[in-house]
């Protein structure tokens, strides 16, 4: 994982995946742990078989923008170095449906009032309101400034409800990544079973 986002993320598919799976099946142990960018995964990736035992099987899940952009920024900067490091770990690396929290901001905004109404429910408090105008400033952005602009819409939301649950930062931060992974596995937006049986599995 790049961050405790996507770590956060990954978690809770690997929850849906337990659910989904047959009870009689062991399921391999497995460690989410947050690395940093793109180039820091690539390089601990290719060191990581000198410090770890043999059995260990290391697989990345990165943020959708590193496939659209990281490598496209690569490619224009010619930086073989790091092409050719990719080339040798690609079948190691996977990409999640979205970047953690363009992906809420996306999902939320596309009915406010509807995801309000989830939230309410999710969280089990009527007092949950989320103004209409909240995230406007993401929109028409692309790339680097969307992503930004996301990071600071989640905070707030999640500053807010931090306030109003009396609850940490962290666990709202949890509870709103597990949120969206529900929706997107509820509304069969993507396959994140199959996402997570190849993470594991392949």
């Amino acid at each position: 994982m790049e961050d405790d986002s996507g770590k956060k993320c990954l978690n809770a598919m690997l929850n849906i995946y337990r659910q989904q799976t047959n009870l009689g099946v062991l399921l391999p142990t497995t460690l989410t742990v947050p690395l940093g960018g793109f180039r820091q995964i690539l390089e601990f990736l290719d060191k990581a078989p000198q410090m770890l035992p043999k059995h260990t099987k290391l697989m990345v899940a990165l943020d959708k923008d590193v496939e659209e952009e990281s490598l496209v920024d690569y490619k224009e900067r010619n930086d073989h170095v790091m092409l050719a490091l990719f080339e040798r770990l690609k079948r190691q690396l996977m990409y999640l449906p979205w970047t953690p929290e363009v992906g809420l901001v996306e999902l939320i905004r596309m009915d406010i009032a509807l995801h309000e109404a989830k939230l309410k429910l999710y969280f089990g408090d009527n007092r949950i309101v989320i103004p209409a105008n909240w995230a406007s400033e993401t929109v028409g952005l692309i790339k680097r400034p969307l992503r930004d602009a996301c990071k600071i819409a989640v905070y707030q939301l999640g500053q807010s409800l931090e306030e109003l649950l009396g609850k940490s930062n962290d666990r709202v931060r949890e509870d709103l990544f597990n949120y969206l992974v529900l929706q997107t596995h509820e509304t069969k937006q993507h396959n994140l079973v199959g996402f997570v049986a190849r993470l594991i599995h392949s």
